[in-house]
């Protein structure tokens, strides 16, 4: 009994856990691709050490994703708003960004990244990554249709309400 209870509990959320990851594994690599192809160049000649310019590049990553982790972006749950996801990310790295580019432009600090190119290293970034997101989000409402990763729903009532739910589901 026990172990049946444990097998259903594991069976509902282990398919949430792989989606978690999935999506923290895609926001990384969309990171990566925008680092390399924007930041890179920039960072070499200020870093030549390779460990130093994979540092920067993960020290980076890490606090894109503890702001989505803060924010709700690694949610595994299937009833998770894409639309609600991508407005989400476009609030957190757009605020990011323009007080970048803000204390860049103050000279505050001397950033040797300027404001063009992080502009750019956003829209890569957010690119890849939304795009990324609705592919797995869409991917997990196809799994969730034919069965994987639901979890049962007892419904209480006879009235129509409760009918057309039952039907629904």
């Amino acid at each position: 009994m026990i172990i049946r209870r444990l097998f259903q509990h594991y069976r509902i959320r282990v398919p949430k856990w792989i989606v978690s990851w999935i999506i923290l594994i895609s926001d990384t690599i969309a990171g990566y691709i925008a680092y390399s192809i924007v930041l890179h160049d920039v960072i070499a000649k200020c870093f030549p050490n390779l460990y130093e310019q994979f540092l920067i590049w993960a020290i980076i990553q890490i606090i894109w994703n503890f702001l989505f982790l803060v924010n709700g972006l690694y949610k595994g749950e299937f009833y998770v708003s894409r639309m609600y996801e991508i407005e989400t990310m476009l609030k957190i790295t757009f605020t990011i960004v323009v007080l970048y580019v803000f204390i860049d432009a103050l000279r505050f600090v001397d950033f040797p990244i300027n404001a063009r190119g992080m502009a750019r290293y956003w829209l890569i970034f957010m690119s890849i990554a939304l795009i990324m997101r609705f592919l797995i989000r869409s991917f997990q409402k196809v799994l969730l249709r034919n069965g994987i990763g639901r979890e049962k729903t007892i419904i209480l009532g006879r009235n129509r309400r409760g009918q057309i739910a039952a039907e629904y589901l």
